[in-house]
């Protein structure tokens, strides 16, 4: 059995693969936000084909997949530290609830107050 840790590329979280020894390919769904994510796990060397945009990783078959949750658990946990860390700078409290007009005002003002304002010297 192959087995591992593969990254979403949209939600930034890890989630658990397993396959038989003789699959080559990936094929799976993002539990949280339904992205798929097709890959080839043997891939030759040389940089062919597209770049792979989600992180897959694989550990020895011998590993128990306890170990690997685990794993698992301890990278999540570190995404939401930053999920939180991007609620807390646009100014919302974690496990909240927010209305989805007042998350698209406050993403708009913390756009506007990080996008320049014009070239430096310039006198209106």
């Amino acid at each position: 059995m192959r087995h591992g840790l593969w990254k979403c590329n949209r939600c930034g979280f890890h989630w658990y693969w397993s396959v038989r020894d003789h699959t080559a390919k990936l094929d799976r769904k993002c539990p949280k936000d339904r992205h798929r994510i097709q890959a080839v796990l043997d891939r030759k060397p040389g940089n062919r084909g597209r770049p792979r945009t989600d992180g897959i990783l694989e550990y020895p078959s011998y590993r128990p997949p306890e170990t690997i949750y685990r794993e698992q658990k301890k990278r999540n946990q570190h995404r939401m530290g930053v999920r939180r860390e991007e609620d807390r700078r646009i100014g919302f409290e974690h496990l909240r609830f927010v209305k989805s007009s007042r998350i698209m005002h406050k993403v708009t003002e913390y756009r506007t107050k990080s996008a320049p304002t014009g070239l430096e010297g310039e006198e209106e």
